[in-house]
Formats: structure tokens, sequence, C-alpha cells
């Protein structure tokens, strides 16, 4: 996996720790949103009081809220167009928990991305070209998360939608739920992204949250990073402190190379450098 960096990466290998992103923080409005079927119209609300399927999901959920066992019967004597128009507003709820309990580690995968892709990425999430492309084992960075997918680009234009009868059937919830994390609108597709999702679970989370730069951050172990590309139009200075991070011993088994451009094809291609040709003259 790879993933793009400008000046920053110098600070994240010297850390050894990535910045991890609230869904809120996403540059797509449109991403880790699980659209709810926002229609409290009259005629809605009595489509679904008379929907037997949502009467038993609801039911059974009023059943388990109300810690009753089993009496579905009872339930349903509560289900009514203000008891379902509430519904509604527990389901946004839902939606901004996302927010609270989970956060993103974004990569792209090499095999995936074309050429045109490349230039892309480096030119949006590279600086410009100026900063760096880092490889990532994933292997060791299973410590971070067990989940890592990568994003669906589907040819429709239609976004994912969650039912109210969807919210009450844990199957249906949870299969839309993670569609809504992995998918983006195909205008995407260049980037080939891979999702680590990230619980802020307290026990076992390994984020750490800086509180002067406002951010989140998880550490990654050296082995991790295998390779470095740096950009074609990354200055002297940068690769001077690009040297002082990538000479020390614990960063010795990385590979590094330097990007530039075709002869040619609108392109970019990669000569093996050693450290040493990163520590250029003042």
């Amino acid at each position: 996996m790879i993933r793009f960096f400008g000046d920053y990466a110098i600070s994240t290998l010297q850390s050894k720790k990535m910045k991890v992103a609230k869904p809120s923080e996403l540059n797509d409005p449109f991403d880790f949103l699980l659209e709810i079927l926002d229609d409290t119209s009259p005629e809605v609300l009595d489509d679904l009081v008379k929907n037997e399927d949502f009467l038993n999901e609801y039911g059974k959920w009023l059943v388990r809220e109300a810690e009753a066992e089993g009496d579905v019967g009872r339930a349903r004597k509560l289900v009514g167009p203000s008891s379902v128009s509430r519904l509604y507003k527990s389901m946004t709820e839902m939606r901004c928990n996302v927010e609270n309990n989970f956060r993103l580690l974004c990569f792209n995968d090499p095999d995936e991305i074309d050429d045109h892709g490349l230039i892309l990425m480096w030119s949006h999430y590279g600086n410009e070209h100026k900063g760096v492309c880092i490889y990532f084992d994933y292997n060791h960075l299973t410590g971070i998360s067990q989940v890592c997918k990568p994003v669906n680009y589907p040819e429709t234009e239609e976004r994912v939608v969650l039912h109210p009868m969807e919210a009450f059937n844990e199957d249906s919830f949870i299969a839309k739920f993670k569609s809504a994390i992995f998918t983006k609108s195909r205008a995407w597709k260049y980037e080939q992204e891979k999702r680590m999702l990230v619980p802020l679970d307290k026990k076992y989370s390994l984020v750490e949250h800086d509180i002067l730069k406002g951010m989140d951050f998880v550490p990654f172990p050296v082995e991790a990073v295998t390779s470095v590309d740096v950009g074609i139009k990354a200055n002297n200075d940068f690769k001077r402190g690009l040297f002082k991070v990538l000479s020390h011993e614990e960063y010795a088994h990385v590979n590094l190379r330097q990007a530039r451009m075709h002869d040619t094809k609108y392109k970019i291609e990669y000569d093996p450098i050693s450290v040493e040709d990163l520590n250029v003259p003042m």
C-alpha cells in the first residue's frame, strides 16, 4: 500500500506516527455518509406503520428497549406515526455517533492505479510532486486495525441509503453501514483507495490525540515502511531533511527512488537512489 505526503513526511518518519482522519474531515462531502431516508410525510409514515415487516423489526427493537421478553404484540401498539417520526431523529444520531467512534487511515493500491492516476495523486496529495510517496507493508500495520478494504466505485450515481426498516435489522444495518464507509463516487476511481477503519475504543485503540495540533495520530513500526519515492519537484532542503531521518540505522532497510518525467510520455518513472544521494550540498 502507498500513501502520499507533503512536507510533513519528515515529521511522520521521525515520530513514526500517521495522522488519522475524522469522517467529517474528508475532502469529499459525500464520503462516509450513510444517507437516511428522511421522509416523515403522512403518506410515508402511514405506509410504514402498516408494513408487517417493519412492525416486526421495529417492534422487536421496542421490546428490547423496554427490556421486555418477546412481547412484539405489546410493542406494536406503541408504533404509530409519532413514534416512527421520532425514529428518524434516532437514526440521524446514529450517523453522528460514527464521528465519535471511528477514524480513517487512507492508503492507495499501487497495483491498481494507472499512470495517469499516479500523476494526479502526486499533484493532489504529494504536495504537487514536491513530497514523497511511502510504501507500507500492511502485515506490520494490523495492530492499528484488522479492517482494511478497497473502496468501491460503482457505475451508478445512486448513494447508499438506509431505510428505517433496515435500521432495526442488525444484518441489514451493518451491511449498509459498511457499504457506505467503503463506497465513493466513480469520480474518485483514479485514487484506487484502500481504507483502514480505526476504532476509538479506549481499551484497545492505538489512536493518540495531540492537544496542541488538535489532531489524532496512530504509531507505526519502522518495519512497515518498505520504500520511499521522492517527488519530481522535491527541493534540496526537503531532501536534506529526508536524509537526516532515513540515514538512521532503523530505516536502513528502506528502498529509495527518485521520480522523474518520462522522456516522451505523460508518465512518471523512478530511478533507484541511495540515502547519500539525498544529502545534496547546501
